[in-house]
């Protein structure tokens, strides 16, 4: 799975869907990112991820 590049402020509210304007398709799908793109941080602390 390939991950988007999003603001990180911005997959945090589609993955909360803070507005309650995401489908539920999309909540899922950033929540995933989500988590493949913290346990990367993790992994590589640092990485040229922003």
């Amino acid at each position: 799975m390939k991950i988007k590049e999003y603001n990180t402020d911005e997959l945090l509210m589609i993955a909360h869907n803070v507005t309650g304007e995401y489908p539920e398709k999309k909540v899922r799908q950033a929540k995933e990112e989500q988590k493949l793109y913290f346990t990367y941080k993790n992994i590589h602390p640092i990485s040229t991820i922003q």
